[in-house]
């Protein structure tokens, strides 16, 4: 006669696995020494169980399928050899996979992401609201931003953060002192509000107190500080809604940085604008202008980054280009000498993303491997040590399906094939979102 069986089994449905749980059996000639756990397909029979060398009476059973509804017996095997009969069957569950990435910013304390379903993520710093959540608690793990369901794309400020959306409008949120938020007012909203007077947008990005956007038909627009003239309407007053970027009209990118701001033009040629005392502009000079200069030395332009003080550019023949501020050696030509015109990026080549930050930037290659290179104090560099490099270095962790990359102040994330956003770098405030506030060396998950 069969031992009697484990007790009130119980699943919980994870990724690709499940957490079952059970009580012992009422009374056993010998002690357990392991359960055996089965899967039932609801549709499709039982599967071959899983052996747990141990008493403990919560187990979690990987393996399964995701979409596949699943229940649970389990039986004791005692000191004997021998095994009970089966318990009854747990609750019906069925693993679901953690919803897939579209689109990842970094921002100077925080993250966000846009996923397949359209709703935004973001985590790390909030006190200003940049999480969207409606409050001002930063969170280590991913919380939902309010009230969006057909975001497209996300891009980030220094403190505040935007989204996309489907129909070619925008929703910003976070910090509002000067206006980047795009709503008319300097209030700062922890909920995202429309920005005023634009319906065709294709391409967002946040500088630090700034924001620009390409719209449908190629021209630009950019609102909040404009002290140096990084909005590009040829004044230096900071405006709380849109204003039109001079003399552009054949946009197909735009970035904008700390108090600069860059495009690329069809034909492949570059224009910036805004500061430009440590060369950011790119023209040869370190004045500012308030309107649109064009970068010397560029014509095959394929995409272009400003981070804290300086741009990166990648070219056609996939090589890249960066230009500006060098003190961290974030040009990644081997030297720490700024630079008011263009110089190659030592040692990469078939770069296909580039992200400049705060104090570096990295690139993604065609074959999906990442480089990274200026300071590394923090981390940044994902190359498992605090050494910055004034030459791109590679990330490790296994980053080998990268597609996109966005470089915050100490941290950047990358969006892998499939879906998954992988973190690395500076982590005061929970921005590499793996539910600490460590830093990390290397690459780690961000769970949604």
């Amino acid at each position: 006669m069969a031992d009697p069986p484990p007790r009130d089994a119980a699943a919980v449905a994870g990724d690709g696995a499940a957490t079952v749980s059970w009580s012992p059996p009422l009374a056993s000639p010998a002690e357990v020494v392991a359960y055996l756990v089965y899967p039932n397909q609801v549709d499709g029979g039982a599967l071959p169980p899983t052996r747990f060398a141990s008493a403990a009476t919560t187990q979690v059973v990987t393996g399964l399928t995701n979409g596949i509804t699943y229940t649970f017996n389990v039986s004791a095997v005692n000191a004997l050899g021998s095994e009970s009969a089966a318990s009854g069957g747990s609750n019906a569950v069925t693993p679901v996979g953690s919803p897939a990435a579209v689109s990842v910013g970094a921002g100077q304390g925080h993250s966000c992401a846009v996923l397949e379903d359209g709703t935004v993520r973001c985590w790390g710093s909030n006190a200003s609201g940049q999480l969207g959540n409606g409050t001002l608690t930063a969170s280590s793990t991913p919380v939902t931003v309010t009230g969006i369901t057909t975001a497209t794309a996300v891009a980030l400020g220094s403190d505040h953060s935007c989204a996309l959306l489907v129909d070619g409008t925008l929703r910003c949120w976070g910090y509002n002192f000067f206006g980047q938020l795009g709503n008319g007012t300097t209030a700062n909203a922890s909920t995202p509000v429309t920005v005023s007077g634009i319906t065709t947008v294709t391409e967002v990005d946040g500088g630090a107190v700034h924001t620009c956007a390409r719209l449908a038909n190629s021209t630009l627009r950019c609102w909040g500080d404009n002290q140096y003239g990084q909005l590009g309407n040829g004044t230096t007053t900071d405006a709380l809604a849109p204003v039109t970027v001079t003399g552009i009209s054949t946009a197909t990118g735009t970035s904008a940085g700390a108090d600069s701001s860059c495009s690329t033009i069809a034909g492949g040629t570059l224009r910036c604008w805004g500061a430009n005392y440590l060369g950011q502009l790119g023209n040869g000079s370190t004045i500012n202008s308030s309107t649109a200069v064009t970068v010397t030395g560029i014509t095959t332009a394929a995409g272009i980054s400003t981070g804290g003080s300086g741009s990166c550019a990648t070219l056609a023949d996939g090589s890249a280009r960066c230009w500006g501020n060098n003190g961290y050696g974030q040009l990644g030509n081997g030297t720490t000498t700024d630079a008011l015109t263009p110089v190659t990026v030592s040692g990469v080549s078939a770069v296909g993303d580039i992200s400049a930050g705060g104090q570096g930037a990295c690139a993604v290659l065609d074959d999906g491997t990442a480089r990274c290179w200026g300071a590394g104090a923090l981390g940044q560099l994902g190359r498992g040590s605090l050494l910055g490099s004034l030459t791109a270095v590679r990330v490790l962790g296994g980053l080998t399906t990268a597609q996109e990359l966005a470089a915050g102040h100490g941290h950047t994330c990358a969006l892998l094939s499939g879906g998954t956003v992988r973190c690395w770098g500076w982590n005061q405030y929970g921005q590499i979102g793996n539910g600490t506030t460590t830093n990390a060396l290397t690459p780690v998950t961000v769970s949604f």
